[in-house]
């Protein structure tokens, strides 16, 4: 389980984890990408799938995990997990939701305004942090993992 972030928004973390699943997805990995933002750049409105699983059902065990999610044109799985689906979840139950069949789970995570993971994305085995190429950069990354480690 990976969850990918970055400093400033529109840095490229939704494109990495799309990349990433793609490239994973062709050599045999069954990639499944957990979409935590509701904007236009989201991974769920860039592949077409406006409505991608319904995270509240699965963490409530009403549905499994394999009933929602959708196969995207990339090879890799979605679910979207708005923050309202998000919220009032514990850590066993999204605990639940990562430990389900796929071999890699990566989450487009987004943070809250004081930059804190949500507690789905706070379960990952590892973080990657997006940054860009400019003199800034080095301190932006650096700044998203000091508020990461705190948070």
């Amino acid at each position: 389980m990976v969850a990918v972030a970055g400093g400033p928004a529109g840095i490229g973390c939704t494109s990495a984890v799309m990349n990433l699943g793609a490239a994973l997805s062709v050599h045999g990995k069954d990639v499944l990408v957990i979409d935590e933002h509701s904007n236009a750049g989201s991974v769920s409105r860039i592949v077409g799938i406006e409505d991608a699983g319904a995270l509240a059902s699965v963490m409530s065990g009403r549905r499994a995990l394999a009933d929602v999610v959708e196969r995207t044109p990339f090879g890799f799985s979605l679910i979207a997990a708005p923050r309202d689906e998000r919220i009032s979840h514990d850590a066993a139950q999204c605990r639940a939701l990562l430990d389900g069949p796929a071999d890699i789970v990566l989450i487009d995570a987004q943070l809250d305004r004081h930059g804190a993971l949500s507690s789905l994305a706070a379960q990952a085995h590892d973080f990657l942090i997006v940054t860009r190429v400019a003199a800034s950069a080095i301190t932006e990354a650096y700044a998203c993992m000091k508020r990461l480690h705190y948070a």
